[in-house]
């Protein structure tokens, strides 16, 4: 979908990173806290979580509003899939999350149950190739 060339690029779809903010547990903790750290370090382009996580990470500022110019493109496709939030600290609302719950390439993989959310990186290095990874998501779902 994104067409990159893989004998010069390579492409990782981390699936090791599970936790659920619903609970208390110590691997919640480490496995949040690497979440963090990848998005902050500019190591990925998004984040896809459950509608439950959503709520908290997005909340957190870490993620792209996506009425920023950087992604007009991808807010203005997609406007009817935006999910807001409030900031927990300034409780200004934000739009961040992208809803794909109805993916179909997901519900294959049986992941998700409760819903998927599109993050995007404010320090996306290939913010070009998120607007391809949307489209996929999304229209795997119409075909």
């Amino acid at each position: 979908y994104a067409q990159i060339d893989t004998s010069k690029n390579s492409m990782t779809l981390e699936t090791g990173s599970y936790f659920d903010l619903s609970t208390n547990s110590g691997f919640n903790n480490a496995y949040y806290e690497k979440t963090v750290a990848i998005v902050e370090s500019g190591m990925v382009d998004v984040i896809v979580c459950d509608k439950d996580n959503y709520y908290n990470l997005s909340s957190s500022g870490l993620f792209l509003n996506l009425e920023d110019e950087k992604v007009a493109d991808i807010y203005k496709t997609y406007t009817n899939r935006v999910l807001t939030t409030k900031h927990a600290e300034t409780g200004e609302e934000v739009k961040v999350g992208i809803d794909v719950s109805d993916s179909e390439w997901f519900k294959k993989l049986n992941t998700y149950s409760n819903g998927a959310v599109v993050l995007i990186s404010p320090k996306a290095p290939h913010l070009d190739k998120v607007k391809p990874f949307i489209d996929f998501l999304v229209h795997k779902s119409d075909q």
